[in-house]
């Protein structure tokens, strides 16, 4: 197969306010920092992940997934898919060391299965 490279501008920035929207600080933001795909049929499994430490069955459709680096606060965001066509993913108890995914069928009761999760924001 044919290596596909990247390359990644580094954009400097003088802002010394930290919450100021300079080019830098958004560009970092924007990175995903952690993502994980996991099955779920009692207990769940890693398939793959990248700065995932755990996931733990926490009750009936409700998985939390522990970051190997914790996030700087909880302005974070996440974003997930359920394997299972109907069925609806959000998040809850966000804290900087983990969060808690929930999943419904269509029918909006709470349901184990497995999930595609992904994460942006500061390390």
């Amino acid at each position: 197969g044919t290596a596909i490279t990247h390359s990644v501008p580094i954009i400097l920035s003088t802002a010394s306010d930290s919450n100021t929207a300079t080019a830098s600080n958004m560009y970092e933001q924007s990175i995903v920092s952690s993502f994980v795909s996991f099955t779920n049929t009692g207990t769940p499994a890693i398939t793959f992940d990248m700065n995932i430490a755990s996931v733990t069955d926490t009750g009936t459709g409700q998985t939390t997934i522990s970051f190997e680096t914790d996030y700087v606060d909880t302005n974070y965001v996440c974003v997930g898919n359920s394997n299972t066509a109907g069925a609806h993913v959000f998040f809850t108890a966000k804290a900087v060391a983990s969060v808690l995914v929930n999943v419904n069928n269509f029918l909006g009761n709470a349901s184990d299965q497995g999930v595609d999760v992904m994460c942006i924001g500061n390390q």
